[in-house]
């Protein structure tokens, strides 16, 4: 069976690019227009690198002008699927934290409001309740014995081990 050749392998490709870019003519998804009632988002992320979230005050935030909605993790773990992690193992993994944080800056809440800047003010009346947990950055000592383990249905830190 012969390997096809394509003329391109190893070759120079000219970019056609660079033209509008050094002339100031590029565009990006943010220069597309905003279709009339289009809904923006704004996300308040955690402080912590491990807590637990205790609770959520979202009634200030939804009842603020423009606010469609406040969406938190309980939110998304009722109405989606955990999404398929990389190795079979049992822990959910969702794309925001539900119960329990595990870095900093992970969502922790989504407003969704009628522009950007009510979003982001009401994101400012969220009120969480965190617990803090024990936090490691040293990916050796995260896999020891007695330390704090973030997804509780591993047993450990160790979600795969595969030896070759």
């Amino acid at each position: 069976m012969s390997v096809p050749s394509h003329a391109w392998v190893g070759q120079s490709i000219e970019r056609v690019e660079d033209g509008a870019l050094l002339t100031g003519r590029g565009r990006f998804i943010d220069d597309l227009g905003v279709p009339a009632g289009t809904l923006h988002a704004a996300i308040l992320r955690s402080p912590y690198a491990h807590a637990h979230i205790r609770q959520i005050r979202a009634d200030l935030a939804q009842a603020a002008p423009g606010v469609a909605t406040v969406i938190v993790g309980a939110d998304v773990a009722r109405l989606t699927l955990s999404l398929p992690a990389a190795v079979k193992s049992p822990m959910q993994c969702w794309p925001m934290a539900v119960e329990r944080v595990r870095y900093v800056g992970e969502p922790v809440a989504v407003v969704v409001a009628s522009d950007r800047y009510l979003a982001e003010d009401a994101v400012d009346l969220l009120e969480v309740n965190y617990e803090a947990l024990p936090a490691l950055i040293d990916p050796a000592a995260a896999i020891e014995a007695g330390a704090p383990i973030l997804h509780e249905g591993l047993g450990s830190n160790i979600a795969s081990e595969r030896l070759f």
